[in-house]
């Protein structure tokens, strides 16, 4: 937010109220912009002492997540493939002996984003990490990793989770102090034969994941109705699948009573849901939903034992593709979302709700009513696909019991991301974050304070725009205005109505807080990172502050950059960085008489060729932008740039699109700095003899060369 918005919030607030009620809300707005002032500021402008504490990286996806200072580490993946760790050390899963010594555990915390060296120096497609929150497993960090040629790794402890590995100790260490059981650096995994994976998923606070090998085949490990806990099985296949089938994506809940909830998606595009199937509200399965008539379940699928039972269809709109699922926890509170490469978003469960409270706590017989709305609808829903439930008449719950298309915020073509706060029951913030293709995030739900008495519950959510619905019927204590300012709701159920504004210019919205600890993530259009609340060490701000207590010295409520990666000065690989992981410029010149097709295009017939360039490269780095045109020749979309990464005479090979067009005499090339070239295409290609080894196999010896 620039102060240039303050005049127009107070215009607001002046237009609303007015008297005591307007000097309350100004005092409480002017309280809050002054945190804003001073974080902001310094998160633009940085300090004019030491070196700048903004990451250089530019930030592809972050998975982590934050309960207490025990239990909070976080594994970020960049843009161009590389993986950092940073948070609580225990067990040294980061590094060894970060404090230096072997036995104290205070201090063993990683502050800044940490460059982890994956095998081969492989790219990497896709990071996540877990903690265990139970005291059977001490709070034991395991990250993993899939590499852009397919290997699934993993490292930290192995508490059970990635099975036997030779070399890797199973079980929990009997102490932080046990540097020998942890794995600093990702570890190539075997599943039941598979060595090569297309996709995998963990949730951040639960005892199981899923990994999809090359064969299609699922694999499940961890908490399945105690089937599976610590070897991995294979999860079947829907009901009337044929021999070609294939799983290619999954998606992991958050674990309920040892129940898992997992979404796969298969390679006739369909969504199937598996895991537990009792008493579920937000599976977005009709068959499934309990209300009015309970479905009949076997005991395997009551118990969410997934290689025993068959995934059930998820129906979403003909021809739609799903591609990312944010799964809640099997609870009767919660709410799932999905989004398409359409850019339409989908909402399951509990859609809106109104709610009774009482004052417990002061012994006040006051009570006052709300209603909020977590997921706004493009349209009233069908009298098929909602259920309204009012038990014991404190709370009516209104839920979807499919996923149904949500409303597109105003002035986006595209749903970018969805953050959703009611995750669970426990989870007392209740706002849903989404960010738009236009740059513009909007909430809604309710961001309450009253109840707990505490600065959680989501009041970074509603300080970012202060306008909403006040609850109904509040009396007594509840009736103070300051506090509304606060603590506003929306009740929009069919489209969204307030933006938060500090948010502007997000991509991905990422949650790692659960319950009391609230904490978020951003990550910007152009990959900077930022986190909201909690000032814990996986917050990677290269500081550490944490507390249960609810002061605001260990809170921000604004976003604040991840720290520079280089400000450790034991990380020994931070990697190259630069302007957000771009490279440097490259500097050369082409030699245009060494310019090669190949194979030599054949006019009238469409293929893909190679354009080989001949370039003395005098400084590595990025050629951009890379150009052709003419004679019908073109880039691969999404090419138009090269790194090279040493100097001297090199021959850079660039895709060509050729359609069939006509040769001409007018084809040209630019290759960033190094310059551009014309060539005639009229002339007749020369033939070249090429001196070339053929493999020749013999079954009892293997590949042979043969000249």
């Amino acid at each position: 937010m620039r102060t240039s918005y303050y005049p127009l919030l107070l215009n607001q607030v002046r237009t609303r109220l007015s008297g005591d009620k307007l000097r309350c809300a100004l005092l409480s707005l002017l309280f809050c912009c002054s945190l804003l002032v001073g974080q902001n500021v310094l998160a633009q402008f940085g300090s004019d002492l030491g070196k700048q504490a903004v990451s250089s990286l530019a930030w592809a996806d972050i998975s982590s997540h934050y309960k207490n200072n025990e239990t909070m580490a976080t594994i970020g993946l960049t843009t161009d493939g590389r993986v950092y760790t940073w948070g609580a050390n225990l067990f040294f899963t980061i590094h060894a002996n970060r404090n230096g010594t072997s036995t104290t555990l205070e201090n063993s915390y990683q502050v800044t984003p940490y460059k982890v060296l994956v095998p081969g120096n492989e790219a990497v497609k896709k990071v996540r990490m877990t903690i265990y929150e139970g005291a059977t497993y001490n709070y034991a960090n395991t990250f993993f990793c899939l590499t852009a040629s397919g290997k699934m790794c993993a490292w930290g402890i192995n508490a059970g989770l990635v099975g036997t590995v030779a070399g890797w100790t199973l079980g929990t260490p009997p102490s932080y102090s046990d540097t020998t059981r942890a794995k600093r650096s990702p570890v190539p995994l075997t599943i039941l034969g598979e060595s090569e994976f297309v996709d995998f998923d963990v949730a951040k606070n639960s005892y199981y994941w899923v990994a999809i090998g090359a064969s299609g085949k699922a694999y499940h490990i961890g908490d399945g109705g105690a089937v599976n806990t610590t070897t991995f099985g294979e999860i079947s296949k829907p009901t009337g699948a044929d021999a070609s089938f294939k799983y290619t994506n999954v998606w992991v809940g958050k674990v309920n009573t040892a129940l898992p909830n997992i979404y796969l998606k298969g390679n006739d595009g369909k969504i199937y849901y598996t895991g537990g199937m009792g008493s579920v509200h937000a599976t977005g399965v009709p068959s499934l939903f309990p209300l009015p008539t309970p479905p009949t379940l076997t005991a395997n699928e009551t118990n969410g034992k997934v290689t025993l039972i068959a995934p059930r269809e998820v129906p979403f709109p003909a021809g739609e593709d799903i591609i990312d699922i944010k799964v809640a926890k099997l609870d009767n509170y919660a709410t799932s979302f999905a989004i398409a490469a359409s850019g339409k978003a989908y909402a399951a469960g509990v859609w809106r709700i109104s709610k009774r409270y009482i004052d417990a706590a002061y012994t006040k017989p006051e009570a006052y009513y709300t209603n909020y709305v977590l997921a706004p609808l493009k349209t009233v829903p069908t009298a098929t696909d909602e259920f309204k439930r009012n038990p014991t008449g404190t709370d009516s719950l209104f839920y979807l019991n499919k996923f149904v298309e949500m409303a597109m915020p105003p002035g986006a073509t595209k749903i970018m991301d969805i953050m959703w706060g009611r995750e669970f029951g426990s989870d007392y913030h209740t706002a849903t974050l989404v960010a738009g293709d236009n740059g513009k995030v909007y909430w809604t739900g309710k961001n309450d304070t009253r109840i707990q008495n505490t600065i959680y519950a989501g009041n970074f959510l509603s300080l970012v725009n202060f306008q909403g619905e006040k609850a109904i019927g509040e009396v007594g204590e509840f009736a103070d205005d300051c506090k509304d300012v606060l603590s506003a709701n929306s009740i929009s159920r069919y489209s969204w109505t307030y933006e938060a504004v500090n948010y502007a210019g997000a991509k991905k919205l990422i949650k790692s807080g659960s319950s009391i600890a609230e904490q978020f993530f951003v990550i910007s259009q152009s990959g900077r990172g930022y986190v909201v609340g909690q000032l814990a060490a996986n917050a990677g701000l290269g500081k550490t502050s944490y507390g249960n207590d609810g002061t605001s010295s260990y809170f921000t409520f604004f976003p604040v950059p991840i720290a520079n990666e280089l400000l450790l000065s034991c990380n020994t690989s931070p990697g190259t960085g630069g302007p957000l992981g771009d490279p440097a410029p490259a500097a050369g010149t082409i030699d245009c008489s060494k310019t090669q097709l190949y194979p030599a295009p054949v006019q009238g017939t469409p293929s893909k060729l190679s354009l080989l360039v001949t370039v003395n490269v005098t400084t590595a780095g990025l050629f951009s932008p890379i150009t052709v045109s003419g004679s019908g020749m073109s880039l691969p979309a999404g090419f138009s740039s090269l790194t090279v990464a040493a100097t001297g005479v090199q021959t850079l090979h660039i895709p060509i699109n050729y359609d069939g067009s006509t040769l001409t005499n007018a084809f040209q090339f630019t290759i960033g700095q190094a310059g551009s070239c014309a060539a005639d295409l009229t002339k007749e290609s020369k033939k070249a003899i090429v001196d070339v080894w053929t493999l020749e196999c013999v079954p009892s010896v293997g590949p042979m060369l043969k000249k």
